[in-house]
């Protein structure tokens, strides 16, 4: 059953990259937490999203700009490395109240609050958004959003900053799938039933491609946002009934 669940929702995480280029994440830790727990989840995920990551590096590799990733990544490794070995020392329930909040704390902003502006790229938002990111995801796997505020603002044009924030999110995925196997988190069985997530990634964005002018991505954004919504108040309400 994990299985079936995990390739149906990789080849929705799938659809949702090629045509938006984003939610993919946001996709597979909205319902797969409910099949394997929240830090077995996010193991999956980030081992599903480490191919998506490489398919855009090498998309967009002729706009990176070396000098954008070194910082961030540096604090994306912190953020997750504290992370990941301190998130099995944190009780379920209290992990899944945070998880609820922080799904519908995301939706919200992405449907009612962002309409495109950006924050000012210095050295204290370089280091508040890598540190973020890295936590984000070393609990999560959803780290890419604190990534795109920050790429937003200091890349020049799309193209750089999909290049600048898939290759951060790239190196900075290697890192956080080795540590969790050294931390006894992606065992075998994760690891497997990842792999089957990538095929099902791979069907999805093979999907896209084909159907890419028939979605208004706006629409599709919107969708993926209002799931993850949904999903961290049920998250929500279930958990503080079990108390």
């Amino acid at each position: 059953m994990v299985y079936i669940v995990t390739i149906l929702l990789a080849g929705l995480a799938g659809i949702s990259q090629g045509i938006t280029g984003f939610g993919s994440g946001m996709i597979i830790m909205s319902v797969l937490p409910y099949f394997l727990g929240i830090t077995n989840a996010a193991a999956v995920s980030g081992l599903v999203m480490l191919l998506l990551n490489i398919v855009g590096t090498w998309h967009f590799r002729h706009k990176l700009n070396f000098r954008h990733i070194l910082g961030p990544t540096i604090c994306f490794f912190i953020g997750s490395a504290v992370a990941i070995t301190n998130v099995q020392k944190v009780p379920v329930k209290q992990l899944q109240l945070v998880f609820g909040c922080f799904l519908i704390g995301l939706s919200l902003y992405f449907i009612l609050i962002k309409r495109g502006g950006t924050i000012k790229a210095n050295v204290f938002t370089m280091l508040l958004c890598g540190l973020g990111a890295g936590v984000c995801d070393g609990l999560f796997s959803i780290g890419g959003p604190p990534l795109a505020v920050y790429y937003l603002a200091v890349a020049e044009d799309n193209e750089e900053y999909l290049a600048d924030q898939q290759s951060c999110y790239l190196i900075a995925d290697i890192f956080t799938v080795a540590l969790r196997i050294h931390e006894g988190i992606l065992t075998p069985h994760l690891f497997m039933t990842g792999l089957i997530g990538i095929l099902g990634v791979l069907a999805g964005m093979g999907i896209a491609f084909k159907l890419l002018q028939k979605f208004d991505p706006d629409v599709t954004r919107k969708l993926v946002y209002g799931m993850m919504g949904v999903s961290g108040t049920v998250t929500l309400i279930k958990t503080l009934l079990a108390f």
